[in-house]
């Protein structure tokens, strides 16, 4: 499977999708909070400003465990270590870089899909309710 790669090119591609995983949900836990703030009747900046210093905490806890977890691997430490601590160093240094921005983009990309969403919703016209379109009763 990892023909023609070196040993800790194939251990580098383990931690991949743990690091991937772990962007994905600090994002998740940015845009699920604040849309449940917009949901409730808040603005969307409004939304975010909650969001952010609330979500802050959980998600470079996450990190940090993530990167104290890789720590003695990027030191190199123990039989083999000098091989694997590039790896380790390169996938700190990605978690460092995601982490920072989720916390800078993925605000900025909600926002400008929220205020999108509420021209399209401002531009169309009203919804006819779907009672009057599916009741068979005659019309008096």
């Amino acid at each position: 499977m990892f023909r023609g790669l070196h040993r800790y090119d194939a251990t580098a591609c383990r931690y991949l999708p743990s690091k991937t995983i772990l962007v994905t949900k600090n994002a998740i836990l940015l845009v699920d909070f604040a849309h449940k703030h917009k949901l409730a009747g808040a603005s969307t900046q409004d939304a975010l400003l909650v969001a952010g210093p609330i979500r802050l905490r959980p998600i470079l806890m996450t990190t940090a465990a993530m990167i104290l977890g890789l720590a003695p691997v990027a030191i190199g430490a123990g039989e083999g270590g000098e091989a694997r601590a590039p790896m380790a160093t390169v996938v700190i240094g990605g978690l460092i870089t995601s982490t920072v921005l989720t916390l800078l983009v993925v605000p900025v990309v909600f926002s400008l899909i929220e205020g999108l969403r509420d021209r399209v919703h401002r531009s169309r016209p009203p919804a006819m309710p779907l009672a009057t379109i599916f009741d068979s009763s005659p019309q008096p």
